[in-house]
């Protein structure tokens, strides 16, 4: 990768990462894909800057999967990169990974030391963001603390810095969900739920179906509390609703609990012993034991009041087991903690010896500077004759797949099209209409971003495609004005389904050009997705001419075009290990009615 085009793909690269992590939309494999190739890039261009950014998200990452010595680890090296640059912001932005990391092992002490010294840098340098982090992270470590007051005090705090604009409405959502929790615990339900419905609100401004499940079960609670079960029992269950959407097991746990909390409550213990089974069962499966015990020990009650004493023993066996077990990993983790606090203050003495030892060495070197030289070259020049052979008997083996893949990026978008694109952007400024160009070449730049993108990929989503597809003839009808439609049927989950990128595109460019150009905004293209037991279906039609009316100039590109696509899909159905086909007719063919050209090509189905 050229220096200078490094930022950008690793900007891009990162904003796909967090996006992705936000919204949780894919799998941490796709975020670690994205991650991985970042971190070569920054390591290739020595971009420290970068590097930081990828080390914070790596932090969250692994926080997000619960493995939070992993995290701290990354968060740690964040704030060495920091400390090199003497950046406050960035060593701030690290201090807060390592308060939330360090908080999520029960380590409060030195989470509340971390995010302290987080609010003292973002406040020299006035950060509302960072300040308001900081102090949601003191109040969370009070909330652990079960000091409601203090913790209810700092919420507040961080909320005042939410007056932003645009408004940070996830912030809003955070804080007033744990203000409504601090509120319950201290027995002030109207407060609790005043709270409460304040975060659902922002998470319904949100679309965030884990935040108003988060906030049911808040709402269950509170009723709980109140003893008004059935009301309890009924936000529990859209809570536990919500939570199978995305399948967050943590939260689906939680909510199996709660439920069967609230059925013991009110006798019904065929109910309760189901759901706290559940919970016990979905706990082992993230490995969160402490959250198993509490719903043991609530079966231990339902067993005790169905006089199944063999029963209720043998739960308190385990009960007995999980609490020593996950005593043993406190004190793993306090161990490992430890080791990391000294691993870094080591590496930072180890740090300036190895400066010490540098300059010694560089004395050294200047004396066998000449040999070393002379032994260096004559290693060059056999190392290059070597790696010249090797790379000899590998282009060949390659040439012919790297031929293939040279004419498909060629043959993606046609010159033709860029220079029409930047002529009607030229046609704006002319016209005066700088707006409308402004948009084309915004929406011209990031087609070319994704086309750019999605190259280097063997595979990429059905909903990347239609994205790139639905830009590209956005494009054209700026030009030609002519109208489209994409389709995609509800049974293909476009997010997860895979397809070579700009398969389709070829079609399409060959429908705009060959079919419809001259017909102004009489034009129609239509291009459907659909699936048909283990294969996906792509039709591109068009109400053009029809292939059997073309021109022979035409029909020599098109079958260029068309030579180059076997050649593809003959790729393809090697690398599929199953068949590729396509099929293209003249709709008069089965109508004398109708004119224009329909394509089919048939893929197999391919789910990430």
């Amino acid at each position: 990768m050229v220096a200078e085009n490094a930022p950008a793909v690793i900007d891009s690269l990162l904003e796909m990462s967090d996006d992705m992590f936000n919204s949780k939309v894919a799998g941490k494999h796709v975020i670690d894909k994205n991650l991985r190739k970042a971190s070569e890039l920054a390591d290739e261009n020595n971009l420290p800057h970068y590097r930081f950014n990828i080390y914070i998200l790596m932090s969250k990452r692994y926080s997000w999967n619960a493995k939070y010595l992993t995290a701290i680890e990354y968060a740690n090296k964040a704030y060495t990169i920091a400390d090199s640059l003497n950046d406050d912001l960035k060593r701030a932005a690290a201090l807060q990974e390592l308060g939330n990391n360090f908080r999520k092992v029960n380590d409060n002490s030195r989470a509340l030391k971390f995010h302290t010294l987080e609010l003292e840098l973002a406040e020299n340098k006035n950060d509302t963001f960072l300040i308001h982090c900081s102090y949601n992270g003191i109040g969370n470590v009070y909330f652990e603390y079960k000091d409601y007051p203090k913790a209810i005090d700092y919420f507040h705090k961080s909320l005042q810095y939410l007056k932003t604009d645009p408004p940070n409405i996830l912030g809003d959502a955070i804080n007033s969900n744990l203000l409504g929790e601090s509120w319950l615990y201290l027995g002030n339900t109207d407060s609790a739920m005043y709270y409460m419905i304040r975060s659902f609100e922002a998470n319904v401004k949100l679309g965030s179906n884990l935040g108003k499940g988060i906030c049911y079960n808040g709402f269950g609670l509170i009723y709980q509390k109140k003893k008004e079960y059935d009301k309890a029992l009924t936000a529990f269950n859209k809570a536990l609703k919500l939570f199978k959407a995305p399948e967050d097991i943590y939260y689906i746990a939680m909510a199996h609990y709660n439920i069967g909390n609230t059925y013991l409550r009110t006798d019904d213990l065929k109910k309760a012993k189901s759901h706290l089974n559940l919970a016990g069962e979905y706990s082992e499966k993230i490995g969160n034991k402490s959250f198993a015990v509490k719903a043991l020990k609530q079966l231990m009650e339902v067993y005790d009041d169905l006089n199944l004493s063999d029963k209720a023993l043998k739960t308190a066996m385990q009960v007995i087991a999980y609490e020593d077990s996950i005593t043993k990993e406190m004190q793993r983790q306090d161990i490992e903690a430890m080791k990391l606090i000294y691993n870094a203050e080591k590496q930072k003495s180890e740090i300036l010896i190895l400066q010490q030892k540098q300059k010694l060495a560089e004395l050294e070197l200047e004396r066998q500077k000449f040999l070393t030289i002379i032994i260096a070259g004559i290693a060059i020049i056999l190392l290059l004759a070597g790696i010249f052979i090797y790379r000899q008997n590998q282009l060949r083996n390659k040439l012919k797949e790297t031929g293939l893949k040279q004419q498909l990026l060629r043959s993606q978008m046609n010159p033709h099209f860029i220079f029409n694109s930047l002529g009607t952007i030229q046609n704006f400024m002319y016209n005066n209409e700088t707006k409308k160009a402004a948009f084309y070449l915004g929406s011209f730049s990031s087609l070319m971003r994704a086309i750019l993108n999605n190259s280097r990929e063997e595979l990429i989503t059905v909903e990347e495609e239609i994205k790139t597809l639905k830009d590209y003839l956005e494009l054209q009808k700026m030009r030609l004005g002519f109208s489209f439609k994409v389709n995609c049927s509800n049974d293909i989950d476009t997010e997860f389904t895979l397809i070579p990128p700009m398969l389709i595109q070829p079609f399409v460019e060959n429908a705009i050009k060959h079919g419809i150009k001259d017909m102004g905004e009489d034009g129609r293209i239509e291009v459907t997705f659909s699936k048909k037991d283990d294969r996906l279906i792509v039709s591109v039609e068009d109400n053009g001419v029809g292939v059997n009316y073309e021109s022979t100039s035409e029909k020599d590109h098109k079958s260029l075009a068309l030579k180059i696509f076997k050649e593809r899909i003959s790729y393809l159905s090697v690398y599929f290990k199953k068949d590729v086909n396509y099929k293209i007719s003249d709709k008069s063919e089965t109508n004398s009615g109708k004119k224009g050209t329909t394509v089919i090509v048939d893929l197999p189905l391919i789910v990430d």
